[in-house]
């Protein structure tokens, strides 16, 4: 992997921190999102008056910051970030910003309080004069030369966590989640009218995780005894980064969920190099039952611990095909953090997913998407992180819409291109279903019940376009109002049992709407997370799109509960005509006792069975009843709060 970074340090820079700061919500303002997900960036021009535009001497110059060294997350610092001017120099009246990320827990820059975080001061070596003052726009210091001029080769320096008077009080508190690339934007102002521009390359400098604080395993979740299975063994610090493994020796052990008194079986283990950040055991799990998978590492007197999902091991299991995927992940290059190829990376070998997709923001961060080789570097991570048998990404992007919804935006390949809300040929949901068209495209509406924005369900859908919606993800549950878990600023009639009493036909997937570089992982303060479970064993893009095209998915809030309903031989997102004359069967393991199984229909619950442990099967006769026009779905709830949600089944007069 590092050998990645070092191939993208000249292409990352040049992408992200040529922008002037996009406007994140400045047209309609949009509420706050839950714990841990971004708050929107700052405006592009608060400083800038709308009508004027950038002229050939803004944007001059060059930058450099000192130390360059990669920082630890969460630690505390201080740092030179100079401009020298470019061929025009600075006249009086212009200027030199410097921003700092607004994202994940940087210290404001701020010039009146020595002694408190981020004090920063900004200083030149020529015989210009500067006034210097925080800035109008959030997380910005801005240098202006009041009397003579700056000119070409001169320099400004702002010093960012300057303790020269205040002490060690006045050091700059870094980013809590690893980065790649973290900027210092630098943008300058050259000819005096209050339109900053950003040069062509701020300086950056890289993020690190803390020290290990606990193990993440990964295992698969249906397996047939005596076969074997990879068990991946990563470490990660306070904050769930993806840190170094300390070297030494990984035990591995399966301990059953359905015995709380058998002892755990051994299952081998593994020496761990200085230095690395993946091991991984094939290991042969020898008997049937239900399980998980614990690691112990220890290393210089300490131990480090960690433990995997739910692992079912049966013969011919019907859960062999299901694979896991978060198909909701946003970037640094909109308001998340992490690169692309770190959130796969991430997604694959610490979250142990099969599917992934990375889905930054059309229109809503440090910059749109389509411009300055954003949407490049999403393709391009796309097509390097697809791996034929073993993980599988999809491209994608989120179309951000204040009017009618944010849904993502799929293409079934790597042709496809970024049609924003902003723009008038794709500012209307049917809009953006003609421009995607040609390339296959499908939408995903989600947090439709409300959270940042509802979905409005009273405009037509496109069954060619639009298949499968988002449940839930960290903003919480979009099911049906009033349910556990539910999205914050609910809006009556925008839930997905709304849609489907409208005759939206749409299979049910969750994804996580992840900001924070952990996909697959709950975000700390959510209300929920979101995963999608595909019902297809092949690893690769054609087959995950075609069992989203037939919503042979569902969702869950999280954690990998695995359910398998048919009713005869129809699987859920069938189309039929006549009930088959059989009971609905639904068979679900769990990593949590099961507190209800529901079967939820266009009048509420049809038919409800209470608990069982964390292997249950129950039959419900009470379907053979639906008449055309009705629809249903399962419910699954279990003892600690998360759900599991079906695709539902539809009874039409004419099927398809």
């Amino acid at each position: 992997m590092r050998g990645r970074r070092s191939q993208l340090r000249g292409v990352w820079p040049a992408a992200v921190v040529l922008a002037t700061l996009a406007s994140c919500a400045a047209d309609e303002e949009s509420p706050p999102p839950p714990v841990e997900a971004p708050s929107p960036a700052p405006p592009t021009r608060a400083m800038t008056p709308e009508a004027l535009e950038p002229s050939p001497l803004d944007g001059q110059g060059t930058a450099t910051v000192t130390p360059a060294d990669s920082v630890v997350v969460s630690s505390r610092g201080t740092w030179t970030i100079e401009w020298t001017a470019g061929r025009d120099g600075l006249p009086a009246g212009g200027g030199v910003v410097l921003q700092v990320s607004p994202f994940w827990g940087w210290s404001s820059p701020q010039t009146t309080a020595p002694g408190a975080p981020g004090y920063t001061t900004a200083s030149t070596a020529s015989s210009a004069t500067l006034s210097v003052a925080t800035g109008e726009v959030p997380v910005t210091v801005v240098a202006r030369v009041t009397d003579g001029a700056i000119l070409p080769g001169e320099t400004v320096a702002f010093v960012y966590g300057d303790t020269t008077n205040g002490g060690a009080g006045s050091l700059a508190e870094v980013d809590r989640y690893a980065e790649e690339f973290e900027e210092f934007l630098i943008k300058t102002d050259g000819n005096a009218d209050g339109y900053f521009a950003a040069i062509e390359r701020s300086p950056t400098i890289e993020i690190v995780a803390g020290p290990a604080k606990f193990l993440a395993v990964t295992a698969p979740s249906a397996i047939a005894p005596g076969r074997s299975a990879t068990i991946g063994i990563t470490a990660l610090d306070a904050a769930e980064n993806w840190a170094e493994l300390p070297a030494g020796t990984v035990a591995l052990r399966l301990r059953s969920l359905d015995d709380a008194k058998a002892a755990p079986i051994p299952l081998g283990g593994v020496e761990v190099a200085s230095g690395a950040r993946r091991a991984a055991v094939a290991a042969t799990l020898p008997a049937a039952g239900l399980f998980r998978v614990e690691a112990e590492l220890a290393s210089g007197g300490r131990t480090w611990t960690g433990r995997s999902e739910l692992v079912l091991v049966e013969a011919e299991s019907p859960f062999a095909d299901v694979l896991w995927g978060d198909l909701h992940i946003h970037s640094a290059l909109s308001d998340g953090t992490g690169s692309p190829d770190d959130l796969f990376d991430y997604a694959r070998f610490v979250a142990g997913l099969d599917v992934a997709a990375v889905t930054d923001h059309d229109a809503h961060g440090l910059f749109p998407l389509a411009e300055r080789g954003g949407w490049e570097m999403v393709r391009e991570a796309a097509r390097r992180n697809d791996d034929l048998g073993a993980f599988v990404t999809l491209l994608g992007y989120e179309w951000t819409s204040w009017a009618h919804g944010h849904r993502n935006v799929y293409y079934p390949g790597l042709a496809g291109e970024v049609y924003a809300f902003r723009d008038s040929t794709s500012d209307t949901p049917e809009r953006l279903w003609q421009r995607i068209a040609p390339a296959g495209g499908m939408t995903i509406p989600h947090h439709p019940g409300g959270g940042p924005v509802p979905v409005d369900w009273s405009a037509p859908g496109d069954e060619d376009r639009e298949r499968v919606v988002e449940i839930c993800s960290i903003h919480g549950s979009s099911e049906a109002w009033g349910m556990e878990r539910g999205i914050y600023q609910p809006v009556p009639g925008a839930f997905v049992r709304d849609a489907l009493s409208l005759g939206h036909r749409l299979g049910i997937m969750a994804s996580g709407d992840t900001h924070d570089g952990h996909p697959g992982r709950r975000t700390r303060g959510a209300p929920a997370n979101g995963l999608v479970a595909f019902r297809t064993g092949e690893r690769s893009r054609r087959a995950v799109w075609s069992a989203l095209r037939d919503r042979r998915v569902y969702g869950t809030s999280g954690p990998r509960i695995l359910v398998h309903t048919v009713w005869g031989e129809l699987v859920p997102g069938s189309i039929l005509e006549t009930p088959p004359d059989v009971p609905l069967t639904v068979r679900v393991v769990t990593p949590e006792p099961v507190e209800m199984i529901e079967v939820i229909g266009p009048r509420g619950a049809l038919a409800r069975a209470y608990g069982g442990g964390r292997r249950v099967t129950r039959s419900f006769d009470e379907v053979r009843s639906l008449a055309p026009g009705d629809w249903f779905y399962v419910r699954v709830g279990l003892a600690d709060g998360e759900v599991a949600w079906d695709s539902p089944y539809w009874i039409e007069a004419e099927a398809p």
